[in-house]
Formats: structure tokens, sequence, C-alpha cells
């Protein structure tokens, strides 16, 4: 398998975007992958599953959102997606590589794959720009009723009348993530409830990319691009109703309130119109699936389902 890195450029803003390959110059290409990661990691941390998908014949590219991993500069530091309307950059960094494989890669099926707020920029993107995918596989995603989002954007604004909005705030982080372990305290680690497995929790603990707050203005923005894609009128504008959506979740994934709230999503995908989605709940998983103690069994009910 080979890895490349490098960087490109949304000419939006002239944002310099990290982006990775995984590939294999030996086998046929089924389809290309495009791997959207969620908040407070980056893209390497697929690297494993990215292994596991070129060994079934796919090419695969992720990319680091902005203020995430090396999508870092001087006018977008770690934590931060840009200010106002930040939510709407990750869509449009995201277009831009999807543009970017699909002229690399001109006649080969694309799939997206987003986990936890990569799902919900996925969701996004594909109310946008449904036709632009051929496939999409969302994980750790979740319902949150519209008005309690709206809620949650009150509260905000009035915390950032008191701080700093451009820089990381502790105390909204507390409000949105610090629920998220709740369940799993005795475990006395932070990262719980993330996954089952020790080693991957250490490793996300231990790696300087991970677990960054986001600035006071970035989480607005996340709160912003949740309210909208949880909106079900706006499930109503995806254009191809017909494209194949794969949910898959843990059974004891917070982010999905334990399954209610992806079931949630799989019915109002279902009720505005879109016939081919499947759900798939796995019992005792936590929030990432891809890293649990029994991940074999995800990877290889993702390429079933690909195939």
């Amino acid at each position: 398998m080979i890895c490349e890195s490098y960087k490109f450029i949304n000419p939006k803003d002239n944002h310099k975007i990290a982006v990775y390959k995984w590939y294999s110059k030996t086998q046929e290409i089924k389809g290309v992958i495009h791997i959207v990661h969620g908040a407070s990691e980056h893209a390497k941390r697929y690297q494993h599953f990215a292994r596991f998908l070129v060994s079934q014949g796919y090419v695969v590219f992720a990319h680091d959102h902005r203020g995430h991993g090396h999508s870092i500069s001087k006018a977008i530091p770690i934590g931060d997606f840009g200010g106002d309307g930040g939510f709407l950059n990750l869509i449009s960094d995201t277009l831009i590589i999807n543009q970017h494989i699909q002229k690399s890669y001109p006649h080969c099926k694309m799939i997206m794959i987003g986990h936890s707020m990569g799902s919900f920029v996925a969701r996004y993107f594909t109310i946008l720009f449904s036709d632009k995918i051929d496939k999409l596989i969302l994980s750790g995603t979740g319902y949150q009723p519209p008005a309690l989002l709206n809620a949650s954007i009150l509260v905000i604004n009035a915390i950032l009348l008191v701080t700093d909005g451009t820089q990381p705030n502790t105390l909204i982080n507390k409000i949105m993530f610090g629920p998220l372990n709740r369940k799993f305290l005795k475990e006395n680690d932070r990262s719980a409830w993330l996954s089952r497995c020790q080693k991957e929790r250490e490793t996300f603990n231990n790696d300087k990319l991970c677990g960054q707050q986001f600035t006071g203005y970035t989480y607005r923005e996340l709160v912003r691009g949740m309210h909208f894609i949880n909106q079900s009128s706006n499930f109503n504008k995806i254009l191809t109703k017909n494209l194949p959506i794969l949910i898959i979740s843990g059974e004891y994934d917070p982010v999905g309130n334990y399954g209610k709230g992806v079931l949630k999503t799989y019915k109002l995908f279902k009720q505005t119109g879109c016939t081919n989605v499947t759900l798939k709940i796995y019992p005792k998983m936590r929030h990432e699936i891809f890293n649990e103690i029994n991940k074999s069994i995800v990877y290889k009910e993702i390429i079933r389902w690909l195939n």
C-alpha cells in the first residue's frame, strides 16, 4: 500500500487543506472512498481502516478539516473553522476535495464515509450535492431536535457576550461534550465513550492533534450546522432519492443517544423519500466503531454492503 500526503488549496480563501491518499498500484480499482473525519481528531487516525479498504480494491482519500490536524495556519489555528459561517467552510473544503477526486478518477464510483462531526458534514454535503456521490456511509451520527439546537445557540450567544469567541472555550466545551462520557465515569478515562479498546483510547489521549477544544465561534458554527441537517425540510432537498445510504452506529454511542437518535435519523431519511437506506446498530460498541475491539466485524460488513 502507498500513502501520499499533500496540500490542496481551496480557492475560496486560499486555505491549504491537508490531504491523504492510500492506494495500491497492483489492484484493480472498485471505487474511490472519501473519508470525512470527526471533531477534535484528524484524517491519519483512519490509516488502519484505509489500509483494509485498499486491500479490498479501493482508493481512499481523507482530508483534515480546517482547524484540525495539519489543515491549520496563522489565519485558521487549531480548533477554528474560520469565524462566522465556518461550518460552510467545512462543506466548501469537502466539495473541493470531492472535485479533486472526481478529476483524478472520473470513471470510478465515489463513496463518502462521514464519522461523527464528519457525518454531519457528509449529511450537509448530501443535502446540497447528492449528485456528486454514488454511495454514502454515516458512522457515529445522531439526531438533535432543532428547537433544542436553537436554544443551544442562544446559550452560546450569551456566553460569547462575556468571552472572546476567537479563543478556546472551556465552558461551552463542557456543556456540549461533557455529557458524552457520563455513563462511563467508572472507567476513569475522559475518552471512555469513544471505544472499549483501552489501547485506542490511550493513543487518542496521547495524540497532540486530538482532543483540542474549539473556539467559542466554532462551537456556535457546529451547532448551526447540526440545526440545518436535522430539519426535515432540508432532508427533502436531497435530490438523489435512490442514493444508497448506510447508517452505522454503536449501541452505546452517546452521540447517537444510544441508538435512539440514529433511528430517528434513519426514519427522517425514509420519511422524506430516500428509498435505499440501511441501518445497522452494533451491540455493545461505543462511538468509534472503526476503533472498537471487534472492528473487523464493521470493516467486513461495510465491504459486503459496498460490493
